[in-house]
Formats: C-alpha cells, structure tokens, sequence
C-alpha cells in the first residue's frame, strides 16, 4: 500500500471536441501534474489544457503494467494525475482493470464522467433516442473484434431494436471514419427490418473529421408521419 497524498482522476474526455470537455473535467486537465491519455482516440487538443510543466503522456503504445507504472510512480511523490480516457470512461474505457490496481495499492481515485461520442451523434445527426410510444430503450453495443462478443450480444440479436453501435478502432480506416465495408455489414444485418433509417458515424467531435452517413433501407414504407421506426419495429 502506497502512503501518500497522491491521487488519481480517471477522466472522461469527451467525443473529441475541447468544448465538450465537463467543467470538472477541464479543471483537472488544468491541475494534473501528470496527464495520461489516450492518445488513439483523444485527440491532442484535449490536453493541451495541461498546465505548464506538467508530464503528458499518449498511452496508445504502452501496456497497462507501464500505464499504471507511471501513476504509480506519480502518486508515490504526492502528485495528481488525469488518466483521460475518451468519451466516457464507463463506455468500453477498460477502467476495470485498472481501478483493481489501484484498489490493490490503496490508491484514492475518482471517476469523471463524460459525454459519450454515442450521444455526440445522436446530436450531429438530430435525432431523439428515446421517442415516447415508439422506443424507450437504448442498446449500447459494439461490433466484435479483438475482444469477442457475449452469446446473445451480436448485431444480429438486436436487429429489432434501436441501437448505438462502437466500431473498435482497428475497423477505422485511416481517417478515423467506420469504413464502408462495416456499414454495408450493419445494413445486410438488419435488412430484414424494412424501413428502419440506419445512422453511421466516425470520429464524432474530432476537429476536422466528422464523417455521417443516414441510409433508410429499402422494404416496409408504412413509418407513421414523424417517426424514424418502421412499423414492423414498433
């Protein structure tokens, strides 16, 4: 167990836009003595609000024994540290394994909650998730990748429903945005749904890179006037 007056702020660091950061979230960007983020994902203008003098490490080429290293280590000589992680860290942030760490050492930290990129697009495009008598539920789901699916959680199980699907980052082309070939997946997917609008977006809130995509697929044209559901999927 660590002795100090150190202690660690996991950070959400938004969708990618500096003026989505929290209050809160800022203020500790600014007070940090050691700024850790993700640097694959968040892009450098979130923290360039560090203060001067403070250590700013990109993360996206070291392992968690060599992030929690550094906090570590940090914490030991009494200094703050901001793990920013982007959107929010609740939200595939693998914030799991590392509180268990700092847990085991007895390292006080705390969790800054942040604007989810999910949420970041639903605003871009204008939509409602959540529109009365047609869909109270929100599915935060991804597709599979490095790390494989639950059964019963693939695309395919949730063709019925709203959803917000995460492209994981080695599915990105190089510009960030979801490559086609992983549209055209999600649309064959729920081509059974007819007349359900399919959004696709790709690094929401990063200057410069947003990319949106609004297909409504071909079938079932019978929408009631004003409602973004087919009627097979009210």
């Amino acid at each position: 167990m660590i002795d100090t007056k150190g202690k660690v702020y996991i950070v959400g660091g938004g969708p990618g836009d500096p003026e989505l950061l929290t209050l809160k979230a800022k203020r500790i960007i600014e007070t940090a003595d050691v700024v850790i983020f993700a640097d694959s994902l968040v892009p450098p203008e979130i923290v360039e609000f560090a203060k001067e003098g403070a250590e700013v490490h990109g993360s996206k080429e070291l392992n968690l024994d060599q992030i929690m290293e550094l906090e570590l280590a940090a914490v030991r000589e009494g200094k703050i540290v901001a793990r920013v992680q982007s959107g929010d860290p609740s939200i595939y942030g693998a914030i799991l394994e590392q509180m268990r760490v700092l847990e085991e050492e007895g390292i006080e930290f705390e969790i800054i909650p942040g604007v989810s990129a999910a949420f970041a697009a639903a605003a871009v495009l204008k939509s409602e998730l959540t529109v009365p008598e047609k869909s109270q539920t929100v599915i935060l789901t991804r597709m599979e990748g490095r790390v494989a699916m639950p059964p019963g959680e693939q695309l395919k199980d949730f063709r019925s429903r709203m959803y917000l699907g995460h492209i994981p980052k080695h599915n990105q082309d190089d510009q960030g945005s979801a490559g086609t070939h992983i549209f055209r997946r999600i649309h064959r997917r729920h081509a059974r749904c007819g007349g359900l609008p399919r959004r696709l977006a790709g690094r929401v809130g990063h200057p410069g890179h947003f990319k949106g995509h609004r297909r409504q697929s071909k079938g079932r044209q019978d929408n009631p006037a004003g409602s973004d559901h087919c009627g097979r999927c009210r």
